[in-house]
Formats: C-alpha cells, sequence, structure tokens
C-alpha cells in the first residue's frame, strides 16, 4: 500500500484494531439498552433521535472540505 507519509503506514493497523474495538463495544452498549429505549419511547421517536444524530455529524463533515 502506498502512503504518501511514513508514519501513516506504521499506525494503520493499530487505528483500524482501535476503531473496530469501540465499535464493537459502542454496538453491544446500543444493543443492551436499545430494546428497553424502542418499548418505552415506540419506534418513531428513537428513530427520529438516530436520524438526527446522523445529520448532524454529516454537517460536521461540510468543514472539512476545501
Amino acid at each position: 500500500m502506498l502512503f504518501t507519509n511514513d508514519w501513516a503506514a506504521d499506525i494503520a493497523i493499530e487505528a483500524f484494531t482501535c476503531m473496530m474495538i469501540f465499535k464493537n463495544i459502542f454496538s453491544f452498549g446500543l444493543t443492551w439498552s436499545g430494546y428497553d429505549w424502542l418499548v418505552a419511547y415506540g419506534i418513531k421517536p428513537v428513530f427520529i433521535v438516530i436520524a438526527s444524530i446522523q445529520v448532524g455529524i454529516c454537517f460536521l463533515t461540510v468543514f472539512m472540505c476545501k
């Protein structure tokens, strides 16, 4: 794989591993409490909250463009 920086090649595996660990822990936590959240509030409000968070994160990436 061709990297423009030498340090990127050195930490690529570690960064991927940390990302996967965080994803798995986050998914476990969401699954652990997500069902109770759905039962308590209903499907529509829960998915509106989740969609709003995702749209907000997507809008934050606009500032990354030149």
